[in-house]
């Protein structure tokens, strides 16, 4: 009897196969052309404390922004091994640091597996790395940057549509985010040492397009009234002290009197 019923069984399962039915399972995997692929709405697992700002260490970050390069990152010391006490933890030095990358360029994005948006940026030399801006719903409500990691992904999602396809483009961005070390697994973009802006809890979309791009050039920033008076205090004549013109955005300016010097500048 019981060979009967296998027998029946067998026979169901080939009508079904040839008439074009498969399990459901079969059916996802068919369509995303691996077995067994996560969603991209499924949440990280890998450090995902120390990709969020939710780890045990994230008290020892300093709140001080330590304004960098794509070079300097590069260079630093990545650690050898990713113990499992790392997976809440922070290693010492860069990744207990929050870094700001000022006018430089992003080339591509995508959507991840994990829901964070995958940039890469490139320096004027060429060299590569990555950020991440996490999904804010995959996010615990004990980062520290929780607000802030929302709030850049919605800068984002306000200048383009992001989707599991690679989207090239050539963008010069501000970009602020805690240093991360990840393992090489041959992400695209990565650093040689693996760091990583991750997550990243701040951006700003800088006027025009970078450099070498079809589009037209970026006008240049205009001096503000306040501004163009303020530098003229600060290059007057003056014997014993110098000046120093300074801009980050265009608009803010300062006098500064050169290191070393013991008397107050001159106002």
């Amino acid at each position: 009897m019981r060979t009967r019923i296998i027998r029946a069984l067998a026979v169901m399962a080939g009508v079904g196969m040839s008439a074009g039915f498969i399990p459901a399972a079969q059916a996802a995997d068919a369509v995303t052309g691996q077995q067994g692929a996560r969603p991209a709405t499924s949440c990280g697992v890998w450090r995902w404390p120390v990709k969020t700002g939710a780890d045990h260490d994230r008290y020892k970050v300093s709140q001080t922004v330590i304004y960098t390069s794509i070079r300097y990152l590069r260079t630093r010391i990545a650690p050898p091994s990713f113990p499992a006490y790392y997976q809440d933890h922070r290693f010492r030095g860069a990744e207990r640091h929050i870094y700001q990358l000022d006018d430089t360029r992003l080339t591509a994005f995508r959507l991840e597996d994990d829901g964070d948006i995958h940039l890469i940026l490139k320096n004027d030399s060429g060299k590569r790395m990555i950020t991440e801006i996490p999904k804010p719903a995959c996010v615990s409500h004990s980062s520290l940057w929780q607000n802030a990691i929302a709030a850049a992904r919605a800068t984002f999602a306000s200048h383009y549509q992001v989707t599991t396809s690679w989207q090239d483009v050539n963008r010069r961005i501000n970009i602020r985010g805690l240093g991360f070390f990840d393992k090489l697994h041959g992400q695209s973009g990565v650093a040689p040492n693996g760091i990583e802006l991750h997550p990243v809890t701040r951006i700003r979309f800088r006027l025009g397009v970078a450099p070498g791009s079809a589009a037209a050039p970026r006008r240049p920033l205009q001096m503000r009234a306040s501004d163009r008076a303020r530098r003229k205090r600060c290059t007057r004549p003056c014997t014993r002290f110098s000046f120093r013109w300074t801009t980050r955005t265009g608009h803010s300016t300062e006098c500064r009197r050169p290191s070393g010097s013991s008397p107050p500048f001159p106002s």
